[in-house]
């Protein structure tokens, strides 16, 4: 998937319209670390650098597929190949984490939680935004999954 996920409509369509709503959630103020929880090609970082450049930029994403994209988009960032339930970041260490169309690929939602309050500096901000379908059209996609 990480060849084509660039060039999909959805990045263009939909992604990037995504991503400004979630950067501006972010209080003015401190974001000198800002993590990417499921970062994937790395476009929110892309954005998020445009708004403050002079941010320590990390991204974490369990395929290593999307984070070779990633570090070409993004080549300040510091890249994480990990699951939001395991990241390999100290305490108290970021100011902002954001997760954007990920949360439901996270195998342990919980623990994904836990470590983003772990590793938040007292303050610091969470902003995490998922489609959540309608009722009925999730029962029908589901039935398709278990066809």
């Amino acid at each position: 998937m990480a060849v084509s996920y660039e060039r999909s409509p959805a990045q263009r369509f939909f992604f990037h319209a995504v991503h400004e709503r979630v950067l501006d959630f972010i209080r003015p103020g401190k974001a000198d670390t800002i993590l990417n929880i499921g970062c994937g090609s790395g476009r929110l970082l892309q954005e998020a650098e445009k708004r403050w450049p002079g941010a320590r930029l990390c991204g974490a994403d369990p395929a290593a597929g999307m984070l070779e994209i990633a570090r070409r988009l993004v080549p300040k960032a510091a890249f994480y190949l990990a699951a939001a339930d395991t990241m390999p970041l100290n305490d108290n260490s970021v100011d902002v984490a954001l997760s954007t169309l990920s949360f439901h690929h996270w195998p342990d939602q919980l623990a994904g939680i836990k470590e983003v309050s772990r590793i938040l500096r007292p303050g610091g901000s969470f902003v995490l935004a998922e489609v959540c379908l309608p009722r009925p059209i999730r029962a029908f996609a589901f039935a398709l999954r278990t066809l």
